[in-house]
């Protein structure tokens, strides 16, 4: 594990959930690999374990994945998707702490504009309190080998 990245079990994120440096860090990783659709080369004659893709319509070579392990299969598919799975992971996360935030927002807009003893003030604080609550809900991640 490096710095940047100290456990990888949800169950470890610390109570304000994933660090914004921790995210920039599996962002920068993310835009440093070669772009595209990453895939096994689909012609039978060449190496069932070369990983290519197309950047501007010109194939490309990515490495050869060679697996031997029980979860060899598996494996082999967990990278071949991680390229398209952390852009859409990313997308998800900045989409969720964007709600978030508006949610919170929406809370404090409560506060301000209504009385702080009436009924919108007690819905304000079961906003914050759901919200709080939602985020303390991490485990790990299901099917994730312990």
């Amino acid at each position: 594990m490096s710095a940047d990245q100290p456990n990888t079990s949800l169950a470890a994120l610390p109570h304000g959930g994933l660090p914004d440096q921790w995210l920039a860090a599996i962002h920068d990783r993310y835009a440093a690999a070669e772009g595209g659709h990453w895939h096994l080369d689909p012609e039978p004659h060449k190496d069932r374990d070369t990983v290519r893709t197309h950047i501007d319509g010109h194939p490309r070579q990515i490495g050869v994945l060679k697996f031997n392990a029980p979860y060899a299969e598996e494996n082999r598919r967990f990278v071949l998707h991680a390229h398209d799975d952390m852009g859409a992971l990313l997308a998800e996360v900045h989409r969720l702490r964007a709600v978030e935030k508006a949610a919170y927002e929406f809370a404090d807009d409560l506060d301000d504009y209504c009385s702080r003893h009436g009924v919108s003030a007690q819905y304000a604080q079961e906003i914050r309190a759901r919200l709080g609550n939602a985020g303390q809900r991490a485990g790990t991640c299901p099917g994730e080998h312990q």
